[in-house]
């Protein structure tokens, strides 16, 4: 017997975990959950099985972690219900990669398998193609993987191909010029990057500094509120009557299409100061010829 680790990640995170023993003779049982990758990791080796067996049986996934595949260590009960999932692991190279059918064959991809068919799959493997198929989801932050090429019954003669990873945006801190007791608009998002240029700026979260959460809203007693436009991912700085100086600067984060989140950046909004006067003006008084004294 040996125990592998099923992780569920959706978009991300770990959304659940579960311990499945092989061999036992029990199929540990879960529920299907929608846009997720369900992860591998055989506590043996420290890594991802290198291949299993899987079936279709009506709209439920059977996998087995041995090599003979005579028993389901694992049934997810309506994978097929809605396959927009799929299986992956990370290989010796401490990569993320997909399970690839031996076949290289598209019909034989996890979320193909016809009702009742049998499928070795195997992690990984050598560039086959280069276009993913559409309905292979790729969990944000685990990058792509190359297919397999030709038929195969294991995968230990396959190199892993290292996947591209897909890095987080970079945030930029923001200094904006204001009217005195007039609100603030600040564009923050206008200096950040993104390597993949897939910036989303509708994610825009400020950090509330007193519970360190993300928050669209900021409130400051005496000095005003900030607040994140959801459509374009503005921040403004509204002060409450009477305030005139800078505000207390604000953190920000943003995150790319793929869910990738930003280091956090400072906004800051600079204020003209008010000069004020101190002492008495006086007439000069008048002579009676109209000539100053």
């Amino acid at each position: 017997m040996n125990t592998v680790i099923v992780k569920i990640n959706d978009a991300t995170q770990t959304v659940d975990q579960i311990s499945v023993v092989t061999k036992d003779g029990v199929p540990t049982v879960i529920t299907a959950t929608n846009k997720v990758n369900y992860e591998f990791h055989d506590t043996a080796i420290g890594r991802a099985p290198n291949h299993i067996i899987t079936k279709r049986v009506k709209n439920d996934l059977h996998v087995s972690f041995e090599k003979e595949g005579q028993e389901s260590d694992l049934i997810i009960e309506g994978f097929y219900d809605n396959t927009d999932s799929a299986l992956l692991g990370i290989a010796e190279d401490g990569e993320y990669y997909y399970y690839i059918p031996d076949t290289g064959e598209t019909y034989d991809y996890v979320t193909q398998l016809e009702e009742g068919a049998v499928e070795g799959q195997a992690l990984g493997g050598q560039e086959y193609a280069t276009i993913i198929p559409w309905w292979i989801p790729a969990a944000a932050g685990l990058g792509l993987v190359g297919l397999i090429a030709g038929n195969s019954n294991s995968s230990s003669d396959k190199t892993p191909v290292a996947p591209p990873v897909n890095k987080p945006p970079v945030a930029t801190d923001d200094v904006a010029k204001g009217e005195t007791g007039q609100p603030v608009i600040i564009d923050v998002v206008a200096n950040d990057s993104d390597p993949e240029n897939d910036l989303d700026p509708t994610t825009v979260k400020l950090i509330d500094p007193v519970t360190g959460n993300e928050v669209t809203n900021v409130v400051v007693d005496g000095e005003g509120t900030w607040s994140v436009d959801g459509s374009t991912g503005k921040v403004i700085f509204t002060p409450v009557s009477g305030f005139t100086a800078d505000p207390t600067p604000v953190d920000y984060v943003v995150s790319d299409k793929t869910g990738e989140k930003s280091n956090q950046a400072t906004i800051a909004v600079d204020y003209p100061v008010i000069v004020s006067i101190t002492g008495t003006a006086s007439l000069n008084e008048m002579a009676a010829d109209g000539t100053p004294n």
